[in-house]
């Protein structure tokens, strides 16, 4: 048990990881308490994982099925699915060149770097603040190729209008809508004010009808900082999300959703927390 609270406040402290990446080490972590054969155990981490990331979908998806189901279902919802992503996303987005990206999505770190494969393109980044990760995915898909250029998050408005298309990835698709870095919502605002196609590029497993958005409250004296990690996009902004199962849009999500069996711990967590 120590090691896994130990991997699992390593995951809280993660804030530049993606969603992906921070499921596959909860996937992880779970298939190892179910080796050791300890259902209540298996309750607890699931639970203190769900905490640890309260926002992502797929820690939700993943302890949710972990609960109502068994380890061979977590190993088939840890499948990965991203070249079936890369796949279609090259496809939906062969006449662009000019894209801008905010945050970092491992996902789309590799379709921006399988495009650029295949044509020059050019990408404009956020910083993506308060955690500046989007600095990373500039390093990471520069190349000959791939002209970038890295902003300060308020800028990325004086690019849109030269877009071909707004590609994001997502920590949740919910009922509400897509859950990504602060920021989002304005640039998808943005970008359907401007006729620029906005997308959103996922695996499946990030569909859940709820997640809770994380925040952070600090005190100076009389003064208050408040960072808001994430906002919700609302499905109606968005052009088209890009699964392992194809483009999906506002009505196949909710569709999704509701049809999904939630366990019993995973509804009272939510009421708590």
């Amino acid at each position: 048990m120590g090691n896994g609270m130990k991997e699992i406040d390593e995951l809280k402290e993660d804030k530049k990881s993606g969603a992906q990446e921070i499921v596959e080490k909860a996937g992880k972590i779970i298939l190892q308490y179910f080796e050791e054969g300890d259902g209540d155990e298996v309750e607890r981490i699931c639970l203190d994982l769900i905490k640890a990331h309260p926002s992502m979908a797929p820690l939700w998806n993943l302890t949710n099925i972990a609960l109502c189901y068994d380890a061979s279902e977590v190993k088939k919802f840890l499948k990965d699915n991203e070249k079936k992503i890369i796949a279609l996303g090259k496809e939906v987005l062969k006449d662009a060149s000019i894209f801008i990206t905010h945050s970092r999505s491992s996902t789309v770190v590799k379709l921006l770097q399988e495009i650029g494969k295949e044509r020059e393109i050019e990408v404009t980044c956020t910083e993506s603040r308060p955690m500046c990760e989007g600095k990373l995915l500039a390093e990471e898909i520069a190349c000959p190729s791939i002209k970038v250029t890295l902003v300060i998050d308020s800028a990325i408005f004086s690019f849109i209008d030269k877009a071909d298309a707004i590609v994001v990835g997502a920590d949740a698709i919910t009922l509400k809508g897509i859950v990504n870095k602060i920021g989002t919502h304005a640039i998808a605002f943005l970008a359907r004010k401007n006729s620029v196609p906005f997308y959103v590029v996922s695996q499946t497993q990030k569909i859940f009808p709820w997640v809770k958005i994380e925040e952070s409250l600090e005190k100076h004296g009389r003064m208050e900082i408040k960072n808001i990690y994430f906002d919700v996009t609302p499905l109606s902004l968005v052009t088209a999300i890009i699964t392992n199962e194809g483009l999906l849009k506002e009505n196949d999500v909710k569709k999704r959703c509701k049809c999904m069996k939630i366990s019993p711990l995973i509804k009272k967590l939510w009421e708590e927390i």
